[in-house]
């Protein structure tokens, strides 16, 4: 799975200390799978075959973030983005959520630590694939960041 996102957004609320934005974006995601195997019937193989299906299709987000600052040095973020679209025979939900904290050492590099759930549902009805995709990963982000 390839993606990449072009994204609008505004802050609703905003303070030196805290920040709640929503916003829009455009999501091209590109999925791909296959499936690889032998068959052996009596004795005699069929040799190695690779089946390939994918598509490419640009969808629209809808996004929501909230940041909260109790220090200079300390920020506790959450953010949560969502597309749902069918187009044509293909029907899909796609979920990312991230809550974190991050900690600014000094005035150029920071740390944060965080918590990710992203969950993709796909599903395609069509004369040459019927089937569908569910991608889910959920686990730990860890990274240092640069600011100038």
């Amino acid at each position: 799975m390839d993606v990449a996102r072009l994204f609008f957004g505004r802050s609703f609320s905003s303070s030196p200390q805290h920040d709640f934005g929503a916003g829009l974006g455009l999501h091209n995601l590109d999925l791909s799978a296959f499936i690889e195997g032998e068959a052996i019937l009596d004795g005699g193989a069929s040799g190695v075959q690779r089946i390939e299906v994918g598509g490419s299709q640009i969808l629209p987000n809808l996004s929501a973030w909230y940041q909260y600052s109790p220090s200079r040095d300390w920020l506790i973020n959450a953010r949560i983005d969502w597309i749902s679209a069918k187009v044509g025979k293909i029907d899909g939900t796609l979920w990312n959520t991230t809550v974190g904290v991050a900690y600014q050492f000094s005035r150029h590099v920071g740390v944060s630590l965080g918590y990710q759930y992203f969950n993709l549902k796909a599903t395609v009805d069509n004369s040459n694939w019927e089937g569908g995709a569910d991608m889910r990963y959920s686990g730990p982000l860890l990274a240092v960041t640069g600011n100038w």
